[in-house]
């Protein structure tokens, strides 16, 4: 047998009655999402990739990445980037493009990047979509819809944790303490949780059981998940064959990185849910509820190691963040560009070129000559639009305050040391 009888026995008592599964309006499985997973953004890389080519004019993105767009807060009801796009977009560019030129590599995938970048990036994205659930006049004064926003996944987040609590607190509990399950190196078990999260009951079932059979059944049901694409369907047994098929659309909706989504909306649920100011003091407050499932140390650990206050910051205050920057950036170009610029504040720059001097949409520049030896303008230009033409990038800039002369030489020798 594909699944053993007494497996089979502890997943029917996990799972709700085949009849009762949920189905979607075409009358497919439907499961409650516990992540910002999308089928039209799967990832994180899809959504900062396709902000920049929205930044970018590129009028040929597909409508599902328009749509995962809004769902996080950063476009608006016209398909144009907000402020909350704009903050990603200045987390991407942060040190001299650091996220962006990894997410740009060939084949790159989420397991592939800087350890901090997912969890700076899911942090960003819970929280704008947080912040603007729970406020109708913030997404009003942001011309986002609010049913638009990403609410399905966050009403099952939290029905996950409302159940996982109240299962711990029964006096015939022996499961009061998680933390194994919910370790952040147990991916199969992150994987295997939202495979099976379809009525969102399936976790208080779960964790009913003695420890013995909860580990059993988790178990039983990740290596269905796991063995179902070299399973022969006409060999099962018709109660097999009940897990196969939702194994079969769930292998088929996610990539396996969607357990990297799930774990990290966990945490930053947990995260966001315990943030204090006191005194105007960023702490995060011990919740005792969440200690079964991650330990409060951890919790705090993952706030201060990937400096997740920046980003906190730049959403809920709008100040006080690192992403936050006033630099005047030097752009070497030849004295045909700034003629260009002379005349109709518009110049052309291959992509490439731009890329390697980390300028970027709403970056204050000044103009220094190829080599960088020479200032050719004593203003400073804040770029205003970028519009992707091939493999070049249109520019359109506003000449903005002059700078001080005597401070020239001041500015060369920074420059220099940028070389």
């Amino acid at each position: 047998m594909w699944i053993a009888a007494d497996e089979l026995d502890l997943l029917d008592a996990i799972f709700e009655p085949e009849e009762l599964i949920p189905r979607n309006q075409k009358g497919n499985f439907k499961l409650r999402h516990i992540s910002f997973f999308n089928t039209g953004a799967k990832a994180i890389t899809n959504i900062c990739k396709n902000l920049e080519r929205v930044a970018m004019h590129d009028k040929g993105i597909a409508h599902q990445y328009i749509e995962a767009l809004r769902k996080m807060g950063v476009l608006n009801k016209n398909e144009e980037i907000t402020k909350y796009g704009e903050m990603l977009l200045k987390i991407m560019y942060y040190d001299n493009n650091r996220i962006i030129d990894e997410m740009s590599q060939p084949n790159i995938s989420v397991s592939g990047l800087s350890e901090d970048i997912p969890f700076v990036i899911e942090f960003f994205l819970f929280s704008v979509v947080k912040k603007c659930l729970d406020s109708q006049l913030e997404c009003d004064a942001c011309g986002i819809v609010h049913d638009d926003l990403a609410e399905e996944p966050m009403d099952s987040i939290k029905y996950f944790f409302s159940n996982i609590i109240d299962t711990i607190k029964e006096p015939t509990n022996k499961n009061n303490n998680l933390n194994a399950l919910f370790s952040f190196d147990n991916d199969e078990f992150y994987y295997t949780i939202q495979g099976m999260n379809f009525s969102g009951y399936e976790v208080k079932r779960l964790f009913r059981l003695p420890p013995n059979d909860m580990q059993k059944a988790w178990k039983a049901y990740s290596k269905v998940l796991s063995t179902v694409k070299t399973t022969n369907q006409a060999t099962l047994t018709s109660r097999e064959k009940r897990y196969y098929e939702y194994a079969n659309y769930y292998d088929k909706l996610v990539q396996k990185d969607v357990r990297n989504r799930v774990k990290l909306s966990i945490l930053n649920y947990i995260l966001l849910d315990s943030i204090v100011t006191q005194r105007n003091k960023i702490k995060i407050a011990h919740k005792k509820e969440y200690d079964a499932i991650i330990p409060h140390a951890f919790i705090e650990e993952v706030f201060e190691k990937y400096k997740l206050k920046e980003v906190y910051n730049l959403v809920y205050y709008e100040k006080d963040s690192k992403y936050i920057t006033n630099q005047i950036k030097p752009l070497a170009v030849s004295d045909q560009v700034v003629t260009a610029v002379d005349g109709s504040k518009m110049f052309v720059l291959q992509e490439g070129n731009l890329r390697n001097q980390h300028v970027n949409l709403g970056d204050e520049i000044m103009f220094t000559s190829l080599k960088r030896d020479q200032i050719l303008r004593s203003y400073v230009y804040k770029i205003l639009e970028m519009r992707k033409q091939g493999t070049d990038i249109e520019i359109d800039v506003e000449k903005r305050e002059e700078m001080n002369k005597s401070m020239y030489g001041i500015m060369m020798e920074q420059i220099s040391k940028r070389i």
